[in-house]
């Protein structure tokens, strides 16, 4: 290509290339694969249950361990009991669901409130042997710095508790 049939400012370096100078930078595309691999492999949005047994009562928390800000999660909580309890209430620390927007529990508690420095919701009476599962969908609000939220998730009867776990996810940007 001679230098009339060009276009104004086109170089013959622009034309023939440059020899085998690259396009795209090969370290950022391993940097992904590497990313996409993590995040095929759970490591970015994993579950988990936490679960204790106590005396005929079985209380279990299954929700997200690690989840990114702006997600939304589905967190159950499950009491299983071999006795009966007269005033079921459940109760969760601050610290789980701070700059956390709750959508949906179902079933609806009968009540809702704040006690004893927690989000206490009571469902009534559980008869032995009953199963009470409770779902709960919430988003993770933007939040900085990005961190770990955790607390204690109780069930009581009335005003003595009868079984708790601490729960904990990670918040990632």
């Amino acid at each position: 290509m001679n230098a009339g049939s060009r276009p104004d400012g086109i170089e013959p370096g622009h034309v023939h290339g440059r020899g085998t100078r690259l396009h795209a930078w090969p370290t950022a595309l391993v940097l992904f694969a590497i990313v996409l691999a993590l995040a095929a492999g759970g490591s970015f949005g994993r579950r988990d249950t936490v679960t204790v047994d106590r005396e005929g009562i079985r209380l279990s928390a299954e929700g997200p361990v690690r989840i990114r800000s702006g997600e939304f999660f589905e967190m159950l909580l499950t009491v299983e009991t071999d006795r009966e309890i007269r005033d079921a209430v459940l109760s969760v620390a601050p610290g789980i669901w701070r700059d956390v927007t709750i959508n949906t529990m179902i079933p609806q508690p009968t009540d809702e409130s704040f006690e004893d420095g927690a989000f206490a919701f009571r469902f009534g009476a559980l008869r032995a042997g009953t199963r009470l599962l409770v779902k709960v969908d919430g988003q993770v609000n933007p939040v900085y710095p990005p961190g770990r939220k955790h607390g204690t998730i109780s069930l009581a009867d009335g005003g003595a508790t009868l079984a708790s776990l601490d729960y904990a996810m990670r918040v990632l940007p």
